[in-house]
């Protein structure tokens, strides 16, 4: 373990560092290295995300490993009911007044 002290070595360590830890997804079954990106990619035509939402995936994730399927079957859509996104301005004055200013 060693002290940097130069913003340039400070700077490569965390790149350096944050490459490795972002990049931990990408070796995962649905990462970008894994090999299955594109059954989750929505502009994919093979994807399944409509299988995983309605829980009718079963044959798709039947070859990832058990914790993977088991997570995949976390995904499954459980209210079909329509969340209305509409926002009044009455409702967005009101949400931007009780902001804080200073985020904690």
């Amino acid at each position: 373990e060693a002290t940097l002290f130069s913003k340039e070595a400070i700077h490569d360590a965390l790149l350096t560092r944050n490459f490795k830890h972002y990049g931990q997804a990408n070796e995962t079954y649905l990462g970008a290295d894994g090999g299955s990106s594109f059954l989750i990619d929505p502009d994919d035509p093979k994807n399944i995300i409509d299988k995983l939402l309605s829980g009718t995936a079963q044959e798709d994730i039947s070859r990832f490993p058990s914790e993977a399927q088991e997570w995949l079957e976390c995904l499954v859509r459980t209210s079909t009911t329509e969340i209305s996104i509409d926002i009044s301005e009455d409702d967005f004055i009101r949400h931007y007044k009780n902001m804080p200013e200073k985020k904690m």
